[in-house]
């Protein structure tokens, strides 16, 4: 837009407006687009007017490039009293809103430094990729001591290997650099150029971050990996760890021991925490008698402790567990399902859970609410073996 033509708008709002005195919601309606004359009048940032409107920034850059309209009379209204009081804390002249446009208008033109190199997104890298692009930027950063703004505005996308290389999520060093999500993945997908004044912003906030810190290859790899979700969002070194641990727990908690006991004692056997199949996939049952390939009774044990009241806590538990022995009996018709649910809580709530289970459940065939109860357990189990 050149200046005449800025002109010509400025004096058709001036017109629409009586000299600037009264906004109406019709010229939002028309067209949502003059919120970006109107802030150049203001002499407001972007950041500053949506504070003013009460709405965030990107909503008024969307609605200020016409991406977002404003289509309803209710809506527009509910922006006009607050532009209307804005309009009238301020004397709008011709010269200061041109001052403004100039200002705006060099900062979206200005020349910024030409990309040096192109990344894939970073959920097309593989580890070849990754190998290639660490080895760049730590070149570039003299094995990352080093994080100057001129890297940052020549390979925007190094603020990706800059973040993997410190084991960083996404959320999190947005935060720490001072920008919100979509600004950093769109810096991180090369979707937006970086300013020189950006690039220096970045490059003081991330240089700290490195000091005091040896930056191997081999753990910026093992960052990748996890953030990449290869091991399942978790790192390999906490997966070993965490399975070493959870085998030494013998048993998991007090009332599977219980029941592993009495099956043991009783001379039947089963198969713990085992994958039985269902109708579309495996499902994980806490016991499956004889095993889990060709099961005649499946036990699921379920702990709780309820709340008077939160009754959802509970009738959730029942309904999924007794789901779970549908999809299974639906591959096993004559299977045997029993359900022990062990509660803490009120004697009131206890019989209420009851009678949730005798209504609720369709394909539990038995169940136990407390370990009072589970003196005829055996039995039951052998009349079906």
């Amino acid at each position: 837009m050149g200046e005449e033509q800025f002109i010509e708008l400025f004096e058709h709002l001036r017109e629409r407006t009586c000299d600037f005195k009264e906004f109406s919601p019709c010229l939002l309606l028309e067209d949502s687009r003059r919120l970006l004359l109107l802030r150049l009048c203001l002499g407001l940032s972007q950041r500053e007017f949506a504070r003013a409107l009460g709405r965030t920034k990107d909503w008024v850059r969307h609605t200020e490039a016409g991406r977002r309209r404003i289509v309803y009379l209710k809506i527009a209204n509910r922006y006009v009293d607050k532009i209307n009081s804005l309009l009238n804390q301020k004397k709008i002249t011709l010269e200061q809103t041109l001052e403004n446009w100039k200002i705006y208008k060099f900062s979206r033109d200005q020349n910024l430094p030409e990309v040096e190199a192109r990344f894939k997104p970073f959920l097309e890298i593989n580890v070849g990729d990754f190998k290639k692009y660490f080895q760049l930027i730590s070149v570039r950063t003299e094995g990352f001591t080093k994080i100057t703004p001129e890297l940052l505005a020549k390979i925007p996308q190094s603020i990706l290997i800059l973040r993997i290389a410190l084991g960083i999520n996404h959320r999190k060093f947005a935060k720490l650099v001072g920008v919100n999500n979509r600004t950093l993945r769109a810096y991180e997908h090369l979707e937006m150029k970086m300013k020189p004044e950006t690039a220096a912003k970045f490059a003081g906030k991330i240089q700290p971050l490195f000091e005091k810190r040896k930056i191997m290859a081999t753990d910026a790899l093992e960052n990748f990996r996890y953030l990449k979700g290869i091991y399942g969002y978790g790192k390999l070194n906490s997966f070993v760890e965490r399975g070493f641990k959870f085998a030494e727990r013998t048993p998991p908690n007090p009332l599977e021991h219980k029941i592993r006991l009495l099956l043991e004692s009783a001379n039947i056997p089963f198969k713990i925490h085992a994958r039985v199949q269902g109708l579309k996939r495996d499902h994980n049952v806490d016991f499956a008698i004889p095993n889990a390939q060709t099961p005649l009774v499946i036990i699921e044990v379920v702990q709780t402790r309820l709340k008077p009241r939160k009754k959802k806590n509970y009738r959730h538990l029942i309904c999924l567990v007794d789901h779970r022995f549908q999809m299974i009996k639906a591959k096993y018709p004559n299977l045997i399902t029993i359900l022990i649910f062990w509660c803490c809580g009120p004697t009131t709530i206890v019989e209420r859970v009851k009678e949730v289970l005798k209504i609720e459940t369709l394909n539990t065939d038995i169940f136990y609410v407390n370990e009072k109860e589970l003196d005829n357990l055996i039995p039951k189990i052998e009349n079906h073996l």
